[in-house]
């Protein structure tokens, strides 16, 4: 189904296994654009050259880092209220709904590539996904966050229901 032609403002919560890459630095970043981009993963957080190699990616009129995900639910937390654009860039489905069970409520979650294993079924060019993550998604729709497929952010949303 299409939905809106822009994200709204405050926190979107994005799953690509690309992670930081020209798509989210440079579409998302400046075409949203975001104030803030967090890398969220506890995997590059335990790898200094990692984090320093990803924080220098992001561009410099934006603000940002590599968080662990007990760090992001802590730095959400911590904050006032949500006046900026904050774009989460997660690795997996699993970590969304970590996130999603920690108290970060974006108002949107969106879907980005996918990689390929064995087991997960395309099903669209950039997205494939198994049993388990569509176990996961269901978990993440019975929340209420709007769960989409947006490839840039003027791109037509397209709501995915599971």
């Amino acid at each position: 189904m299409a939905g809106k032609t822009s994200p709204p403002q405050g926190l979107i919560l994005r799953v690509d296994n690309r992670l930081l890459h020209g798509q989210v630095l440079l579409g998302w970043g400046e075409g949203w654009p975001a104030d803030e981009i967090w890398l969220v993963s506890d995997r590059i957080v335990s790898d200094s050259l990692e984090c320093e190699l990803y924080t220098d990616a992001i561009p410099g009129n934006i603000d940002g880092g590599v968080l662990s995900l007990n760090e992001a639910a802590e730095k959400w937390r911590s904050l006032p209220e949500v006046d900026t654009n904050i774009l989460v860039v997660l690795e997996s489905i699993s970590d969304l709904l970590l996130l999603l069970e920690k108290g970060m409520m974006p108002i949107e979650a969106g879907l980005g590539n996918q990689e390929v294993h064995k087991g997960k079924h395309v099903y669209l060019k950039e997205l494939r996904l198994d049993n388990d993550d569509l176990e996961v998604l269901e978990k993440v729709c019975s929340i209420g966050i709007p769960l989409v497929i947006r490839p840039l952010p003027h791109s037509v949303a397209i709501e995915v229901k599971v």
